[in-house]
């Protein structure tokens, strides 16, 4: 039930994740979280361990489809 503040901006998120190589689509969720705020000097996570649970749930999720798929001859 804790919150987290990032004391960088969006830009530097952006950059962080090599923005300009994907697509915004890749991290338009993460932007539209009610959970996440978004200020001009800082980024604020009300809740981290519903994000934590959100974003596990979702990787789990994609390896268990990524590993179903793989040909593992």
């Amino acid at each position: 039930d804790k919150s987290f503040t990032f004391k960088f901006p969006i830009e530097e998120l952006y950059q962080m994740l090599d923005f300009d190589k994907k697509t915004k689509d890749d991290i338009e969720d993460f932007l539209n979280d009610k959970n996440v705020e978004l200020y001009p000097d800082s980024i604020r996570i009300r809740n981290i361990g519903e994000l934590f649970d959100k974003y596990f749930y979702n990787y789990s999720r994609a390896l268990y489809v990524y590993n179903g798929m793989v040909d593992k001859s």
